[in-house]
């Protein structure tokens, strides 16, 4: 932002606004800092008009609208076959009769069994090192 500020010697205000009341509100606070222009959609329109205000439209083509949903349905697949991958592994580890503490690469308890925690009589884990629970 600062680059285009310079280059168009201009200073530019960006805010991010998540329903119409704070829109509107927003608007008019620029209109009464003295901006000149907005930039946004079709109600960002609506309140510039409304006060006066030059205005330029975000345009959002179909196929890149299509696209965004395409990669939030993805990421959310994504995230499903994780909780379900997880779910699985904790099932295995609580199946197990042989106590299991699992760390990750700096030995940070990620997981402890069912089985682990009644052999060190202990509920649930708060500590992060295996030495700090033994």
């Amino acid at each position: 932002m600062i680059l285009l500020e310079k280059l168009l010697k201009i200073e530019v205000f960006t805010k991010e606004f998540h329903d119409e009341e704070s829109l509107r509100n927003g608007i008019l606070w620029a209109k009464q800092k003295g901006l000149e222009v907005v930039i946004g959609g079709v109600k960002s329109m609506l309140y510039a008009n409304e006060f006066g205000m030059k205005f330029e439209q975000i345009k959002v083509s179909s196929s890149s609208i299509r696209a965004t949903f395409d990669s939030a349905r993805s990421v959310i697949f994504s995230s499903q076959i994780e909780r379900e991958k997880t779910e699985r592994y904790k099932t295995i580890l609580d199946s197990v009769f042989k106590g299991i503490i699992v760390t990750d690469q700096n030995m940070n308890i990620t997981e402890v069994n069912n089985s682990a925690k009644q052999l060190l009589k202990i509920k649930r884990f708060l500590a992060n090192k295996p030495q700090s629970i033994l």
